[in-house]
């Protein structure tokens, strides 16, 4: 219990501060993206137009993750929406991620077996949840190296799904305070943090593991409820 009442505060404390960053930093950054497109629409050298188009690029990048802080910030319990496939949300998001991992020479693979449908509250927030993930994975293999992901039902009907990489792996002494707000910045990970990740996964009735070894890679396995195709209607799949 106690454990749990520390947790919720700690998510307070970030939802707070991601109000706080989004409302400080959004005219500073709609100022410079509007400054840029000027640019890009003035007779100017080339170079001139792809620093500008960078500039563009990473306001929009920054845009993005003040969106997803504020998204996991949102209080309340949530609530079953709507049927998902889950074996096409892994492939989807994936398949963003091609262009980051031929650039760093990361090899990756993708095993799926008869998944069933998984019930979303909010297929944003699973996508998020995997692009942290994946982000953190390619940020831990700078010099390249493999990717596997797989995903299978289990015979007490969950759907499990695994990442391993061969990165850097995560130091012994850091393991037990893994998922605490702000840790994995240590590891120089990017995109959503661990913690904001564990919450995603427990809001959808889901668990998370993580087994790591320095300069071997880490293996994260997590588990959703899943829903057996044949005891719903078509009508009720998001495609």
């Amino acid at each position: 219990m106690q454990k749990e009442m520390i947790e919720e505060v700690e998510r307070d404390a970030i939802g707070q501060m991601a109000v706080a960053l989004a409302h400080s930093v959004h005219h500073p950054l709609a100022s410079i993206r509007t400054r840029a497109e000027i640019t890009t629409a003035l007779s100017l050298p080339v170079d001139s137009h792809e620093i500008a188009g960078d500039f563009i690029f990473e306001v929009e990048h920054d845009d993005q993750e003040i969106k997803e802080f504020l998204l996991f910030s949102r209080p309340g319990a949530v609530d079953i929406e709507r049927i998902i496939s889950f074996d096409d949300l892994i492939h989807e998001t994936l398949a963003g991620f091609v262009p980051a991992m031929e650039e760093k020479a990361i090899e990756f693979s993708i095993r799926t077996e008869n998944i069933f449908k998984l019930m979303f509250i909010e297929s944003a927030l699973i996508k998020q949840m995997l692009n942290g993930l994946i982000t953190n994975a390619i940020a831990a293999m700078p010099n390249g190296g493999h990717l596997v992901c797989t995903a299978f039902n289990t015979d007490d009907s969950f759907i499990e799904v695994t990442l391993h990489d061969t990165g850097v792996g995560i130091p012994e002494e850091m393991m037990a305070d893994i998922f605490k707000p702000f840790v994995a910045g240590k590891l120089n990970y990017l995109g959503i943090g661990l913690s904001q990740i564990k919450r995603i996964i427990e809001d959808h009735s889901g668990s998370i593991e993580i087994f790591s070894e320095v300069n071997r890679g880490t293996m994260i396995k997590i588990r959703f409820p899943a829903i057996d195709p044949e005891t719903i209607a078509d009508s009720e799949i998001v495609k």
